[in-house]
């Protein structure tokens, strides 16, 4: 019907999709009616999930028509969760009535001409094929669109998601796009077409003559189920019209809503399994600081007042220092490092002398380490330490 293009609208500096009629068939008068008709069709829709027309007219030989650019996928798949699937069965629905309020029914309803952005909003868009009826457009183009609708007996449409009487060539009614709906609808929720077959006249008979195939043990609530087969009927009066099911899926998703998720889609569960990850390592993390602290204050604590009264000061301070570093403003740690501690002062020439703190028995174990330049008025680096039993030993640079 047509090919589409990204482009750029230098005027209100936005992206846009521009589509044109090919050249080889740019002459041709029959396509150029049915491109006009869809720029018809789709600049007498205003509605949040029917792609936007923003100009249209012929340009060096071509006929184009502008639209918003829809930053989305097909609907493609059945990898949504049984609340997302119903909300996008209500903006489909939506959409479709006031498609068919406006006189217009598409013809094509699929997957591939229905888009879904990033943020969830549904997007039906490609009305290429669609049926205005007269009195829905002006006087002058009413003939001509009339002149391009196909004859009894023509089939239009795609296989797979054509009603009954798609595949006849009868006459098509706002039920004709229901019943593709129900195909869509089928397909999010079973990820399969409720009608298959392994060529097109397989799949013609079976949309003709075969019952849809079932649910299967699937967990669908059975309103779902229902609305699905009523979509499905082969006659188009023992189907739905769209406004009657657009207010039947809107009932069925309140009724979710009140009962509570019955099944998270895939980005859920992928948000819910980063939130649970997120909480055991903050339960963790919290575990190991609250375990930390009971061991400052009561294991740490006792075992630092039992070394000071032994004189096991090194000892002694060592622990104290672990246990307030856990806990630093704790008052009995504090007093406890005061009395396994004694202060010194300590001062090198020339300035800039490392100190460290050895035990007596020559060990590797650092008690502490301290380094200060000198002022820019002194040449000497003084320094005041704790110490706990041990010796000082300074080395200058």
């Amino acid at each position: 019907m047509g090919e589409v293009y990204r482009a750029r609208d230098a005027r209100l500096g936005r992206d846009v999709a521009l589509k044109i009629l090919p050249a080889e068939v740019a002459g041709d008068a029959s396509r150029q009616r049915l491109f006009e008709k869809e720029a018809r069709a789709l600049a007498a829709l205003s509605h949040p999930n029917i792609v936007a027309v923003f100009d249209v007219g012929t340009d060096g030989g071509f006929s184009y028509i502008v639209s918003e650019l829809v930053d989305g996928k097909p609907l493609r798949g059945s990898g949504f969760g049984l609340r997302e699937t119903v909300d996008i069965a209500v903006q489909i629905a939506s959409g479709l009535a006031a498609a068919h309020s406006a006189g217009i029914i598409h013809r094509d309803l699929k997957p591939d001409n229905i888009l879904l952005t990033r943020d969830g909003r549904v997007k039906i868009l490609d009305f290429g094929l669609a049926k205005v009826s007269v009195g829905q457009v002006d006087a002058a183009a009413s003939t001509e669109t009339l002149a391009v609708e196909s004859a009894p007996g023509v089939v239009v449409g795609t296989v797979g998601y054509m009603s009954p009487e798609q595949v006849r060539g009868l006459p098509v009614t706002n039920q004709t796009d229901l019943f593709s709906f129900g195909v869509v609808l089928y397909e999010l929720v079973m990820g399969e077409r409720p009608f298959p077959g392994n060529s097109v006249m397989a799949v013609c008979d079976a949309i003709l003559h075969d019952p849809p195939h079932g649910f299967g043990d699937r967990p669908i609530p059975g309103k779902l189920k229902a609305i699905i087969r009523k979509l499905l009927e082969k006659g188009p009066a023992n189907r739905y019209d769209s406004a009657e099911v657009h207010l039947e899926l809107k009932a069925l998703d309140s009724s979710l809503a009140l009962a509570g998720p019955a099944r998270l889609s895939r980005t859920a569960w992928i948000a819910v399994g980063a939130g649970a990850v997120l909480a055991c390592i903050m339960t963790g993390w919290f575990w190991h600081r609250s375990s930390r602290e009971r061991w400052a204050r009561e294991t740490a604590t006792t075992e630092v007042t039992r070394l000071v009264d032994a004189a096991d000061y090194v000892k002694a301070a060592a622990l104290a220092r672990e246990a307030r570093s856990v806990l630093p403003e704790d008052p009995t740690l504090e007093k406890l490092w005061m009395r396994a501690t004694g202060e010194v002062s300590v001062s090198s020439v020339p300035a800039g002398a490392e100190v460290s703190i050895r035990l007596y028995s020559g060990g590797s174990e650092c008690l502490g380490i301290s380094r200060e330049d000198a002022s820019p008025q002194d040449s000497r680096t003084s320094r005041r330490l704790r110490l706990a039993g041990g010796q000082a030993r300074i080395r200058n640079r």
